[in-house]
């Protein structure tokens, strides 16, 4: 059965990326995505989905802070600790610079909800939540050109139009 595609906003549809395990998200750049798994980091250019880099290393305290709200980058960005939210809380990105926001309510690691307001804030839009695993994070990319759904099976990647 094929997942559904959704447009949330000006936000469509752009692709799927299937990451078993995952735990967490981050952006080193605003044209990256970290995506942490219990089995590994993938790094993604998030413009075109494709995975530039990955390491199968099992997640542990050698890739994750003390606070694990950070994670060490890989590849290019492998001299790096990222910023990520996910399963144990963190950073998300919840506002655009022109007055989109995103206000997500999160209970025992997991996203529950999530509404998206336009620059008005009178139109309130729920985020359709439709993973059948749990939703770690919910989070525009830093300049909000991109909206990443993260469940712990998969990512789904919507880009403004």
């Amino acid at each position: 059965m094929a997942k559904p595609r959704s447009t949330i906003g000006p936000w469509h549809h752009l692709a799927f990326l299937r990451v078993g395990g995952l735990v967490a998200i981050g952006f080193p750049s605003d044209q990256h995505l970290l995506a942490v798994s219990w089995t590994g980091r993938g790094l993604f250019d998030i413009q075109t989905c494709q995975r530039l880099d990955r390491s199968a290393a099992p997640l542990s305290q050698d890739c994750l802070a003390a606070d694990h709200q950070h994670a060490k980058g890989i590849g290019a960005f492998a001299d790096q600790m990222i910023p990520i939210v996910g399963l144990w809380g963190g950073r998300e990105y919840t506002q655009t610079d022109d007055g989109w926001s995103l206000k997500n309510k999160s209970a025992w690691g997991n996203v529950v909800s999530s509404v998206l307001t336009d620059p008005n804030g009178a139109k309130i839009k729920p985020v359709p939540l439709m993973a059948i695993t749990e939703y770690r994070a919910i989070s525009f990319n830093p300049t909000g050109q991109f909206l990443v759904l993260a469940s712990s099976s998969d990512v789904q990647v919507l880009q403004r139009s």
